[in-house]
Order: structure tokens, then C-alpha cells, then sequence
């Protein structure tokens, strides 16, 4: 067993760490699974993985990925659009409190290239641009498709329900999951 990873997932206060391991035996043998810590399990390249909240938060990176049209500007697209202020000021704010920023949008080549530069132009820099942070490349054991962030700020997202608990009916009969 080795420490693979420190992360928070999914806006979540405490730290979660992950843990890896070469065979089942020695996952099994750890404790972990069995641990009411233990958040998260799952094999990927042939190594198993372990996460949970083993110790203690400490001082959590927010991540926000946002979408530059109808979300920094107006959509004007494939313009750009007019200043939303509100977010602009947000972003400045969320980033001299140490948020990481990523620029989440459809834009390509210099269209995308001019969104960067008005982004510039008002003090907003991006730790990464429609990809994700090498950390979380690393916690993930490669790059995924999905941008990782704690928030996501989109124009046309719809909020979930907190809840995370899955409710089905199989067969007239409630399962939570």
C-alpha cells in the first residue's frame, strides 16, 4: 500500500486521500474497504485504489471550471459578447482566495485564443484551458474526458438535488443505493 493521491471531490470540506495497491490480497489485508472512512474503490491499469477521509481536512483548492459564452460575456458567439460584470468580479474574487480557474467552453483556435485574451485583458487567468489540472490528471490515473472541478458555472446547467442517495423501485419495493 502506498499513498497515491490528496484530493477533495466533488466540493467536499474534507480531504480525501487515495490509496493504491498491486494485488486484492493486499487491498483485502489493508482494512480499508471495511473502514467507515473509505469513500471510493475502483481498479484502473491493473491497480486497485482506496479513498476515504483517513485524517484531518487542511486548507482545501477550490476548482471552478467556467464557460466563457453566456457566462463571462453574453453569447454573442462566434463574437464576443458584452461583460456579465457580476461574474467577472466573482472570478477575481474566487481567484485571490486561491481558486484554481479553468476556462470550460466550446471555443477552438482563435476564437478560443481571443476569449483568453479579453479574459487577460481583465485580470483573469486560467490554471488550464478545456483540460484538466495536472493533479487531477494524476489523481484520476490519466485525463479524462470530463473537466474535474468543485463548481461548475455554465449558462445552461441545471442544478441537481443534493441528495446524493440513488432511489429505485424494483418491483413495487424502494432500494437505496
Amino acid at each position: 500500500m502506498k499513498e497515491h493521491n490528496r484530493y477533495y471531490y466533488r466540493g467536499e470540506e474534507q480531504l480525501t486521500i487515495l490509496y493504491e495497491f498491486d494485488t486484492e490480497d493486499e487491498i483485502n489485508a489493508s482494512g480499508l474497504l471495511s473502514d467507515p472512512r473509505r469513500t471510493t474503490c475502483f481498479m484502473n491499469s491493473g491497480k486497485y485504489y482506496v479513498g476515504g477521509h483517513f485524517e484531518a481536512a487542511e486548507t482545501k483548492t477550490k476548482i471552478i471550471a467556467v464557460d466563457f459564452d453566456g457566462c463571462i460575456v453574453t453569447n454573442q458567439f462566434p463574437n464576443i459578447g458584452e461583460e456579465i460584470s457580476s461574474t467577472v468580479a466573482r472570478l477575481r474574487e474566487e481567484k485571490r482566495n486561491d481558486a484554481r480557474l479553468i476556462l470550460w467552453t466550446c471555443r477552438r483556435d482563435e476564437q478560443l485564443t481571443a476569449a483568453v485574451n479579453w479574459c487577460a485583458e481583465r485580470d483573469i487567468h486560467f490554471d488550464a484551458i478545456n483540460e484538466n489540472l495536472p493533479d487531477v490528471i494524476t489523481a484520476f490515473g490519466g485525463d479524462t474526458r470530463k473537466i474535474f472541478a468543485n463548481e461548475y458555472w455554465d449558462d445552461r446547467a441545471v442544478q441537481m438535488p443534493a441528495s446524493t442517495v440513488l432511489i429505485q423501485t424494483v418491483n413495487g419495493n424502494q432500494i437505496n443505493e
